[in-house]
């Protein structure tokens, strides 16, 4: 059994949710937090594996500081909502913001309602 970092925003404490069909059981390890950077910097440090936004650790990857586990396994996604104050949606650079994240990941969204940020297990 490996040492798990959890961090509770993308998981239940106790389980890793790696996509539609496959969840698995974790145990708490040094570390549980309800934040990704700190679970990514626990993980760098070595205290063990965590499951975290694929956005979060592309660079670590690349540099080959972290290294995925369960490439085709894992797939699940999670919603990336936008929110703002009511009304603002009128002003220009709030609508080319909301327009801009909108087309950077509509070739992401699978046809789901919201778009939808890729997961890695890290270690």
């Amino acid at each position: 059994m490996h040492t798990c970092i959890v961090e509770t925003h993308i998981s239940k404490v106790g389980e890793w949710r790696l996509s539609e069909d496959t969840t698995v059981a974790v145990n708490r390890g040094p570390l549980t937090s309800n934040s990704v950077r700190m679970a990514r910097e626990a993980t760098l440090e070595g205290l063990g594996i965590s499951y975290l936004p694929r956005f979060l650790v592309e660079d670590d990857i690349a540099a080959r500081r972290l290294e995925v586990l369960l490439p085709d396994l894992v797939n699940e996604r999670i919603p990336l909502h936008v929110v703002f104050p009511r009304g603002n949606y009128a002003l220009s650079k709030v609508r080319a913001f909301v327009d801009f994240v909108r087309a950077e990941m509509a070739d992401q969204e699978d046809g789901a309602a919201a778009p939808m940020l890729g997961l890695a297990t890290a270690i």
